[in-house]
């Protein structure tokens, strides 16, 4: 019996955390050889199992895993490339012909295999390499990391461990570029006093635009956003390890400003953060960018509440099973939309069904949620027919 160890890395939140992996191997007839893990919950161990086993394809050795460290409701997919890291260490240990893998053991292996041995992306690279000197990760992770700092390997498939595979260049010396101006939609904005009220909005805050249908509330919000300066590098480092931790990056660094519009029917841990292994929700996700509510009395009261908490701590934190997460949650400008009343034509031509107590419940409502959010009234009339006249 021969042992081989690794390190493997999981997310709570935000934070990586450090996973010891140590593997045992024996010989034995090829119709005995098996694969048992422990320190995994049951169904994250039987798919570990089976994934790790097939894409190791070893013939006539019994390998037993013992995994520790492994905080509760952290997702194990990641430990994927460690597990199998160790038992290859093991196995070739017990041949007595010195493990072929080129990576230290003090390294940390972050991936998820496929059956056939190649090393799918993971969600939070950037989190994984924050903080390590070097760090082992799929290929289609690497170019995210550009920011953090570290020395990345990256790996395509999981032979890759015994390859001469070449570093990334540390991300840090990398020169920080900006995402280029996006078009200034305020120009495309009727009237002067939607062009006044974007770029008002663009100096960042909170607020609510209260007008009838049509009125160009919702364009005013996105061209303000538009307007809103370019990230800087800190910024752009902090978005990009959330993006990464929520599956949202493109294989390469945020450059650009979050723009986030959930839907009124959105769920309490949808617009603040939860779940069963914690993801940031939508105020996380506009973290330095805009977090606009459309049409904000359709929101549930239980969600608004949720959020006024989290906007005035600017973090959210989300407990489970012991574990704490902690999410940043500053958007640079929450801008949220509203009718004057429930048909929504109060003081507009077109005349209101409403009636007067219809209204006055209206208006108590809208006062209270911006108040509990903290947003500054802006009306938006309706535009008149001169203003429409206008071409964009």
């Amino acid at each position: 019996m021969t042992t081989g160890r690794a390190l493997g890395s999981v997310l709570v939140g935000l934070d990586a955390r450090e996973v010891r992996i140590t593997a045992t191997a024996t010989p034995c007839d090829p119709s005995a050889r098996t694969l048992t893990i422990r320190g995994l919950p049951e169904a994250a161990e039987r798919e570990t199992r089976i994934r790790v086993a097939s894409a190791l394809a070893f013939d006539s050795h019994a390998c037993a895993v013992t995994i520790e460290g492994l905080p509760p409701g952290a997702s194990a997919a990641s430990l994927d490339l460690a597990i199998a890291a160790a038992c290859l260490r093991a196995i070739d240990a017990l041949a007595d012909e010195g493990s072929p893998l080129r990576f230290d053991p003090a390294i940390p292996l972050v991936g998820e295999l496929a059956l056939d041995g190649t090393v799918r992306s993971v969600r939070g690279a950037p989190c994984h390499a924050r903080q390590c000197a070097a760090i082992v990760l799929p290929e289609a992770n690497a170019a995210e990391c550009d920011l953090e700092g570290p020395l990345v390997w990256p790996v395509r498939r999981l032979s890759d461990l015994c390859a001469r595979v070449e570093p990334r260049e540390p991300g840090g010396p990398v020169a920080w570029s900006p995402a280029p101006p996006r078009r200034d939609s305020s120009d495309a904005l009727r009237g002067a006093r939607h062009r006044a009220a974007a770029q008002r909005l663009a100096a960042g805050g909170r607020f609510l635009l209260v007008g009838p249908p049509g009125s160009g509330k919702t364009a005013i919000a996105r061209a303000a956003a538009e307007l809103l300066p370019p990230l800087e590098r800190g910024e752009a480092t902090e978005v990009t390890r959330i993006h990464g931790v929520a599956g949202l990056l493109q294989g390469a660094p945020a450059t650009a400003r979050p723009f986030r519009a959930p839907h009124h029917t959105v769920s309490d841990a949808g617009l603040v953060g939860g779940g069963e292994s914690p993801r940031p929700g939508e105020a996380t996700l506009a973290h330095g960018g805009t977090l606009m509510l459309d049409e904000l009395p359709e929101f549930r009261q239980g969600a608004i509440h949720a959020l006024a908490s989290v906007l005035r701590d600017g973090r959210a934190v989300v407990m489970r099973r012991g574990e704490v997460a902690g999410f940043p949650a500053r958007p640079a400008l929450v801008v949220a939309t509203a009718n004057p009343c429930p048909c929504g034509h109060h003081g507009t031509p077109r005349g209101c069904r409403c009636s007067d107590a219809a209204i006055a419940r209206w208006g108590a409502r809208l006062a209270e949620t911006a108040a509990r959010l903290g947003l500054e009234r802006i009306e938006v009339p309706a535009l008149t027919v001169e203003e429409l006249a206008v071409s964009p």
